[in-house]
């Protein structure tokens, strides 16, 4: 949130993101395009990238590769330090030197429990919908929004 947000500085130099769902290939894209300068290593335990973005990873992942960003799958981080990834890559241990690194792993939705707390006290019916129930992607944050209204508009 902090990068896309652009609350820290300008990037410089060799950057690693770890995580390469969304969140850690959309940062990677939005660094490289404001920045061409950038060696961006992304790094993803799984051996398959953007798995939560289903037939639209592809698009981001030739796009990222056509751009230079490297993409490093299969691969645990085993620890970071200053400047320094130790990775896992088959059981091979290995060195990434960055300038910054990037953590892009799993979130978590909030609940906002004043808001609900207060409704309940006043009565009031609501609903939970997009991300405030599970972690999504828009296209459930979408559908939950309908199945609402169908539900709203048949009552």
């Amino acid at each position: 949130d902090d990068i896309l947000s652009e609350k820290i500085q300008p990037l410089e130099g060799n950057i690693v993101i770890i995580g390469g769902g969304a969140v850690g290939l959309e940062t990677g894209l939005f660094l490289i395009k404001n920045n061409p300068k950038l060696c961006i290593k992304i790094i993803e335990q799984q051996k398959k990238f953007g798995l939560d973005l289903g037939v639209l990873a592809l698009p981001l992942i030739t796009e990222l590769k056509s751009l230079g960003v490297e993409l490093i799958g299969d691969t645990e981080v085993q620890s970071c330090e200053l400047g320094v990834c130790n990775i896992s890559t088959n059981g091979v241990l290995s060195r990434i030197f960055s300038d910054t690194t990037i953590f892009a792993m799993g979130c978590e939705s909030i609940i906002p429990i004043e808001l609900t707390i207060t409704l309940m006290d006043e009565r009031l019916s609501y609903a939970l919908v997009g991300d405030v129930d599970k972690v999504s992607n828009g296209g459930d944050a979408i559908l939950s929004g309908y199945m609402l209204f169908t539900k709203l508009y048949l009552s």
